[in-house]
């Protein structure tokens, strides 16, 4: 501590070494800035932004540290609560000036004017600025944001930015104090709201956190070292500090406590531990020269506190030592930033693509139609062809032609065992296929399964159609009319069968033109479009296709069979051969015929003319049906041509823009421009300036001591800590026996 005394008699040393050592270059202060617009914009509410919080209870200290750090009063008030986070800007610049204004992050839409009204009127007139009014001034912002808002501040930031020639690049998160007794008129929910907001910005990942503790009280009952132990277990990104050591009897055994404690003994940290000698109340008046002079002078004179090294003590040190916690955190979390951020311009990117231009003459709304119709087409010719380059297609659900053609298999599959009677198979029971769970339609294609029957049972059903339809034929001879009866019998599942597949394949369709237009549209400009362009049209289609189901159906129902084709000559053949062996084998005991000859030919015709007729039908409804009637054009619905074809009504109708969309452009433009600078900077400090810019966690104080930062930065980022002895400790000496007096657990917070 020999450095201390050396400077009692004029201004301090330890002020004239921080200048000389500038730690954070101008590049430097530009990468804190992005960081700071970046949560200006809000975005560390989806992406955690590397920043030092500062937390504590309420009688702690911490307004006089951040006074120390900053060189601003600030108010001191024990009759209100804050339930609001305070981000604290320090920057160097020739003039000085304070800026004080709230960041809106609630939905309290009607009382953003105001706060921002406020922050200008807070703010730079640097002539007349009086930094002694300054507790003034954060005490009419605190009681803006707090009057009748209840929790919902809570999301809000109070910014106050101080630059001028004596100041450092450093920005903190000033958190609420924590507190448990409440005072006349308190809300009852303040305690745990205040506790809520803090424990939110410790959990993030990226926060290095600043515990100050008072030496007012032993240590062991600082609840804030319950927290951390409990949020940072490992102690990795926690610094400690340590106020009120004024206030220790000298030479007593909580001095010596609060000694060890800074020396990062008692309760090691990754970034050691720092002591500050705050002003006394009788002080508090006192300029920040003078403010720096008594706090060197008590580590001078104070024989305990010369063991801790001086790199460990004292406000200037402090401010030095953040700066590069700070600079050397964000370093290491730059490259998860930068995904971060690419992943939120991506997102925006999508989001400013689906709005589309600005647009108010007519020219430029055709012009934007004609641009989506173009593309609408480009999807629609890929989808109805199978390519499927395109990344619209990544999820199987927009593989349009694949579903149809599975469609297709699956209605192939229904019409062939759509028929009514199964008479040429065995009688066993047949379980239902595994393709009808797989589309399903378990329950209503189940009805549709055959019937297993004996043949000599068909054939009385057969026999019963001969006498009831009798005319003048002669014995052992049938009407043909009579075939065309068995088989509308046997085929009265195609209809509904055939239905059911169209419906399937007009919903596939409809569900790809919306997830298309959805893809280059926002949703409810996109919605307008398939409402009165996309829909209607389809709505056409399928009453188009439904007819051309009934022109198909037509000749298998209400007309004499018809074939030319000569397989069914070739199929007669075979089946009446194998009609001889099922008959002599079939139990035909309880069927008694009146002309059996004339039942199995009318049986055996009718089976090779339904087995003809039912692919012919299927194919039909594929090719004329869905080909030609839903799927032929469906590219040309929204074409350029089409297009062009409108009435500048329809055009105004479709292409329009939205009033709230043209602030939500505006807004995410404003947006995507401080989210791709600020990806810029970051990488080009990640990629090629890292070791100018960013320090190494080895703090470069001035010598006097060996830092316990220093000390305890790597061997604890591989050791686990803990207080109960369960686990190797993170320890240089044993500890005493009451520190296990305060742990806890996160789960007890």
């Amino acid at each position: 501590m020999g450095a201390y005394r050396e400077t009692l008699n004029g201004l301090p040393a330890t002020d004239k070494k921080v200048s000389e050592t500038d730690l954070i270059s101008d590049n430097g202060m530009i990468l804190l800035n992005t960081i700071d617009k970046l949560r200006g914009l809000g975005i560390d509410k989806d992406i955690p932004l590397p920043q030092i919080v500062v937390v504590g209870s309420q009688s702690a200290g911490k307004s006089s540290v951040l006074e120390a750090i900053s060189g601003i009063s600030f108010p001191v008030n024990d009759g209100q609560c804050t339930t609001f986070a305070s981000e604290i800007r320090l920057r160097r610049s020739k003039e000085e000036a304070i800026a004080v204004n709230v960041v809106s992050k609630s939905a309290f839409m009607e009382n953003k004017k105001p706060l921002e009204i406020f922050g200008s009127q807070a703010g730079t007139d640097t002539k007349s600025l009086d930094w002694s009014q300054m507790p003034r001034i954060i005490d009419q912002a605190t009681e803006t944001m707090s009057s009748g808002q209840g929790q919902k501040f809570c999301e809000d930031m109070l910014r106050i930015e101080v630059s001028g020639p004596n100041q450092d690049h450093l920005t903190l998160i000033d958190l609420p104090g924590i507190f448990h007794v409440l005072k006349p008129g308190q809300d009852p929910t303040a305690p745990q709201r205040v506790k809520d907001t803090v424990l939110q910005y410790m959990r993030e990942k990226r926060s290095i956190i600043l515990a100050v503790v008072s030496a007012k009280d032993d240590y062991s009952n600082q609840e804030i070292l319950k927290t951390v132990e409990a949020i940072d277990p490992s102690g990795i990104r926690t610094m400690g500090v340590i106020t009120g050591i004024d206030m220790t009897p000298d030479g007593s055994t909580r001095e010596q406590d609060y000694v060890s404690l800074a020396r990062n003994e008692l309760v090691p940290l990754a970034l050691g531990w720092h002591v500050v000698r705050n002003l006394s109340f009788e002080d508090r008046k006192s300029t920040k020269p003078d403010r720096d002079t008594k706090e060197l002078e008590f580590f001078a004179t104070r024989k305990a506190w010369q063991s801790v090294p001086e790199q460990d003590c004292g406000a200037p040190q402090l401010k030095r030592k953040l700066k590069q916690v700070l600079l050397t955190h964000i370093g290491k979390e730059l490259g998860d930033v930068i995904t971060a951020l690419e992943q939120r311009i991506e997102t925006s990117e999508k989001v400013i693509k689906q709005l589309g231009p600005g647009r108010t003459t007519m020219f430029e709304k055709r012009g934007y139609l004609t641009q989506i119709g173009a593309r609408h087409q480009e999807l629609c010719r890929a989808a109805l062809n199978g390519t499927y380059e395109d990344p619209f297609f990544e999820t199987t659900g927009q593989r349009l032609r694949a579903t149809i053609v599975d469609e297709y298999d699956r209605l192939e599959k229904a019409i062939s065992n759509g028929h009514r009677w199964d008479f040429w198979t065995r009688q066993d029971a047949v379980p239902t296929p595994k393709w009808l769970e797989d589309i399903g339609a378990a329950a209503s294609f189940g009805q549709m399964m055959p019937c297993h029957i004996r043949l000599s049972d068909y054939l009385a059903k057969v026999d019963t159609v001969l006498k009831r339809y009798r005319g003048r034929e002669l014995q052992g001879t049938f009407d043909p009319l009579l075939i065309g009866v068995l088989f509308k019998d046997q085929a009265f599942r195609w209809r509904s069968i055939a239905q059911r597949s169209l419906e399937n394949m007009m919903n596939f369709v409809k569900s790809f033109m919306e997830r298309a237009v959805m893809h280059l549209m926002e949703p409810r400009r996109a919605q307008l479009l398939l409402k009165h362009r996309l829909f209607p049209d389809l709505h056409k289609r399928r009453q188009t296709i439904m007819e051309k189901l009934e022109e198909l159906l037509k000749p298998f129902q209400n007309s004499a069979p018809r074939t030319h084709n000569p397989l069914f000559r070739q199929s007669y053949d075979r089946l009446e051969k194998d009609l001889v062996g099922r008959v002599a084998r079939d139990d035909a005991s309880g069927a008694d015929l009146k002309d059996p000859e004339a039942c199995e030919e009318l049986a055996l015709k009718m089976q090779c003319y339904y087995e003809i007729a039912r692919p012919t039908f299927v194919d039909n409804v594929i090719n004329l049906g869905v080909e030609q009637c839903l799927l032929d054009g469906l590219a040309d619905t929204l074409s350029p041509l089409s297009i062009s074809s409108m009435t500048d009504q329809e055009i105004d109708q479709l292409a329009s823009e939205f009033p709230e969309d043209t602030v939500k452009r505006k807004k995410i433009s404003r947006e995507l421009e401080t989210l791709r600078s600020g990806r810029d900077v970051c990488r080009e400090f990640d990629q090629h300036e890292p070791r100018e810019h960013f320090p190494s966690s080895e703090p470069v104080f001035s010598t006097g001591g060996t830092s316990n930062a220093t000390m305890n930065a790597s061997s604890m980022a591989a050791k686990p800590r803990s207080r109960n002895g369960a686990k190797v400790a993170l320890r240089s000496r044993p500890e005493p026996a009451n520190s296990s007096k305060y742990l806890g657990s996160e789960e007890e917070l």
